[in-house]
Order: structure tokens, then sequence, then C-alpha cells
């Protein structure tokens, strides 16, 4: 008997939970992307420059940076180096960042993705490679 009323239970409260019921809506929002991505060396300043597309809302963008070793010119692991939070009047229009690259000896990539108010994340890019006495591969 104790098992056919906690069962009940059970039951009643699975169909009549609070909330409100209705099937959840599709994100309607176009992908969020960067296109246009361009970068230069010059001297020692790494300048890179984007469009972010699509996402919800606000877009900014994050920017990771890895050590390239020079014994197996592979990367080591990446390391947040910078990141824009999302701002108003970002998304569709060229934007520009500059990186110092302040030691020549050493070789670095550098990789950006973008990120929308909705905390959704853009593919990230093929890794730029730069060095302060050299362009990026």
């Amino acid at each position: 008997m104790r098992n056919l009323f906690l069962g009940g239970l059970v039951a009643l409260l699975a169909l009549g939970a609070c909330g409100k019921k209705e099937f959840p809506q599709p994100d309607t929002s176009e992908p969020l992307r960067i296109v246009g991505l361009e970068s230069t060396v010059n001297v020692s300043v790494l300048q890179v420059s984007f469009t972010i597309l699509g996402g919800f809302g606000n877009v900014g963008y994050q920017v990771d940076r890895a050590e390239v070793d020079p014994v197996c010119d592979c990367l080591t692991s990446w390391q947040r180096y910078f990141e824009q939070p999302t701002l108003p009047n970002q998304k569709g229009r060229s934007l520009q960042r500059t990186f110092k690259l302040l030691n020549a000896e050493r070789a670095f990539a550098f990789r950006i993705r973008a990120v929308d108010t909705a905390g959704n994340l853009s593919p990230w890019s093929a890794p730029m490679r730069a060095s302060a006495d050299a362009h990026p591969r």
C-alpha cells in the first residue's frame, strides 16, 4: 500500500511539476565566426585585423598564445593571452589588435576566436606564427 501511495505521488509530481511547459525554442542566430583574418609583423609588433559575424547580441574575442619550441618546431601548450569582453558595435566591423613581440629569440603562435553574450564560441582560427625578426607563416 505504501509503495502504491509513493508511486502515485511521484506520478503526480512528474505530471504536475511547476513551471511553464513549452518546447525549447531553437537558436535562430547566425553561427558565430571570424572572417577576413589578416596578420602582419612590423619590427616587433604583430598586427591582427578581422571581422566578427553572427552570434547572439554583443560580441568579443579571445586570443591564446603558444611558444614555438625551437628543437621540434612544434607548439607548446596554449595559454590565454588576451580577452576582449563582449561589447556593442563590434559585430560586422573591422577590428584590429596589436601584440608586442618582445624577444627576437623566441617565436610564438597566436590564435583567435569570437565569443557572444550567450557564451557561444566560434572555432579557433588557424595559428599565426610570429617572431620579432620574422613574418608570420
